[in-house]
């Protein structure tokens, strides 16, 4: 037995054991499956956003591409306040394009445009030639003050940012200067060209030699920004994008020559007419712009011009922080990527502005910012050293994502609910099979016990070796353990018709007092061999009652339960069994049997009829049976359509048994 409980416990463990591992065959490879498909899609959705950032990149290069294409076409005359249209013969002397006021807002987050001409002298086409022409021009002298306000700060902000020292000699690549004298009113300074050849170098210049800023929020390389899909980018993205149109880089402007026509003051004559001018007509040759930035934080956009071979200088002082946020934050902000990602502007390295939704305040230092990388590019020439970072937190997957979560989560519940079904099924069978052939020692021993005592005590009458007193003993033990056979026999034909749902009842209608009085007869010789004490007391109202009952069943049904209360309570002090019939609820007949044994633990009442079910364990049990007396009294019960439950008494248990009273 020791050896079968062993291999019992053996199959549970390897039943766990098979089972995990089928558990986990199946669940790694699908893990993995739905892994690589929401990477997958993951990686879908960051192409479609690194998508839309390439195209606000593109949009914000045209935009450029727009506003320094306008620049470039300016005419080396525009910068001056008074200009020529028409030919030296034939000619209307007019106010420049830029002598504008308000300063005509081409480029967003312009100051002023200016020139410094080959003696280093400082102007901007807001005055004109003498101060003092003003009204003739329709100036009024609050228009002048505020041009001439204009004037002094774009002068201001260049020689804050060291352009120059003040009143510093000239250097140029032609000649020597001669010093300029400056007018309250002209504000002539010279400024070195020097000064914007560093800035125009600057822009080539290795990002390893740029300092950060006093302006600038921090380096690029300071920031925390993870590239996490790079490998798939590596290999994927040349073949994603490639059918995409990419933004093809704005080509230098090569130095063009063009012809010009500048007036110039004959006589002293402060009257304005075409008289008073001469016309010249001259070549110049027109630099590319270039774009720096600064130490006062302004950008300045600048561009050499050779006049008879002297040099020139003409551009338009602007304000940084108007500028970038026309030209990259309105369109940054005007697509759905400021809900999910964020943008740095850069210039030669140093942060100058961060952008989202989320992020819109400033930032105190570059340490606040971090993600992951989206897509990084460089802007068209001139802005070729400014830089657009975007980068991304949370990366949404949309509704196909959440379809794979879903499908993981309903295919991982179905898994673990058919494992556990499977896994109980299997213990219940492994179970099955141990009551089974714990049923059959019972049952062995059981037939045993009777059989060999039956044989012993008819071998000693058959000898003749008892004398007539004790053969009367034998034969009532002989027919006493006969019928204990009989009983057992028929509880096991009843569990074979059971197992196959063949078990056939014949309803009779029954007087109560009739089924009382032969239950009575047979349940009496059942006791009469014991100890036990049986009382029978039924209530005067069941006289005229009857019940719809199989009348063999219903005997079986009783003895089977006072046998159960003599093999349970055989240790009591009490040796009684009490049966009770009464009616119960007016309509139904309830018969009760009850010991005074130890009781039934409340953990076993549900378990005690079901079918091979013991409290103890079959090698250590000390009492007889075969675990099926009980299952056969519920089913019995059951097919006549009664009811049965049991509940402790002190001492003891009770079992009520109800059917229908008609």
């Amino acid at each position: 037995m020791k050896k079968s409980t062993s291999l019992n416990s053996t199959s549970k463990r390897g039943l766990r054991r098979i089972l995990l591992l089928c558990f986990f065959a199946l669940l790694i490879p699908a893990s993995i499956l739905i892994y690589h498909t929401y990477k997958q899609l993951r990686l879908e959705a960051y192409y479609q956003y690194r998508a839309l950032a390439e195209e606000l990149t593109l949009r914000i290069n045209k935009k450029l591409d727009h506003i320094i294409s306008v620049e470039e076409n300016r005419a080396f005359t525009d910068y001056s306040f008074l200009n020529v249209s028409g030919t030296n013969k034939s000619s209307l002397l007019q106010r420049s394009p830029l002598s504008t006021y308000p300063v005509n807002q081409n480029i967003p987050g312009l100051i002023s445009y200016f020139q410094i001409d080959d003696n280093g002298t400082f102007s901007t086409p807001l005055l004109p030639p003498q101060i003092n022409q003003s009204p003739q021009f329709g100036i009024s002298e609050k228009e002048l003050s505020k041009r001439q306000a204009l004037h002094e700060k774009a002068l201001k902000i260049l020689i804050a940012s060291k352009i120059a020292p003040e009143n510093s000699p000239l250097k140029t690549h032609s000649i020597k200067p001669e010093t300029a004298t400056t007018s309250i009113f002209e504000n002539k300074r010279q400024l070195s060209y020097d000064a914007f050849d560093k800035l125009e170098q600057s822009v080539s210049r290795p990002r390893s030699v740029d300092k950060k800023s006093q302006y600038s929020l921090g380096r690029v390389e300071d920031i925390a920004i993870e590239a996490p899909y790079s490998e798939a980018l590596d290999s994927e993205t040349a073949g994603l994008f490639s059918r995409k149109k990419r933004p093809k880089k704005a080509k230098k402007r090569a130095r063009r020559s063009e012809k010009n026509i500048l007036p110039e003051k004959k006589a002293a004559d402060t009257t304005i007419t075409a008289e008073n001018y001469s016309i010249n007509l001259f070549e110049s040759k027109v630099d590319s712009f270039n774009i720096g930035m600064l130490d006062s934080g302004h950008f300045v956009i600048f561009r050499n011009v050779w006049k008879n071979d002297k040099r020139q200088i003409q551009g338009a002082i602007i304000k940084s922080e108007n500028f970038i946020n026309n030209i990259i934050k309105t369109e940054f902000m005007g697509t759905s990527l400021s809900t999910l990602s964020k943008l740095v502007v850069a210039f030669e390295g140093n942060i100058y502005a961060i952008f989202g939704q989320k992020y819109n305040s400033g930032y105190t230092s570059s340490a606040e910012f971090n993600g992951n990388l989206l897509f990084q590019s460089r802007l068209h020439s001139p802005l070729n050293d400014m830089e657009l970072i975007y980068s991304i937190n949370s990366l949404p997957t949309g509704a196909g994502s959440r379809v794979v979560i879903w499908t993981a989560g309903i295919l991982l519940s179905a898994l673990c609910v058919i494992f556990i079904f499977i896994y109980r099924l299997g213990i219940g069978q492994i179970r099955l099979a141990q009551q089974q052939q714990d049923f059959v020692s019972a049952v062995s021993h059981e037939l045993k016990t009777p059989l060999t005592s039956i044989r012993m005590y008819g071998e000693i009458l058959k000898e003749g070796w008892a004398d007539d007193e004790k053969k009367k003993t034998y034969y009532n033990f002989i027919y006493d353990e006969s019928e204990r056979l009989s009983r057992l026999i028929t509880n096991v034909l009843q569990l074979a018709r059971m197992t196959r749902n063949d078990l056939p009842v014949n309803l009779k209608e029954t007087p109560v007092n009739t089924l009382i009085d032969n239950m009575k007869s047979r349940i009496t010789s059942q006791t009469q061999q014991t100890e036990f004490k049986l009382t029978l007391k039924c209530d005067d109202n069941l006289k005229n009652s009857t019940i719809s009952i199989d009348e063999d069943y219903f005997i079986q049904i009783i003895i089977n339960l006072v046998d159960n209360a003599i093999k349970f309570s055989a240790k009591s002090e009490i040796k009684q069994i009490d049966i009770h019939c009464r009616i119960y609820q007016e309509n139904k007949l309830q018969i009760s049997v009850r010991d005074y044994g130890p009781g039934i633990d409340k953990k076993q009442m549900k378990k005690i009829f079901t079918l091979f079910y013991r409290s103890e364990n079959e090698i250590t049990r000390e009492t007889i049976g075969t675990g099926i007396g009980l299952a056969l009294v519920h089913q019995l019960t059951n097919i006549m359509k009664g009811e049965i439950d049991v509940s402790n008494k002190q001492p003891g248990a009770e079992f009520r048994l109800l059917f229908p009273v008609l």
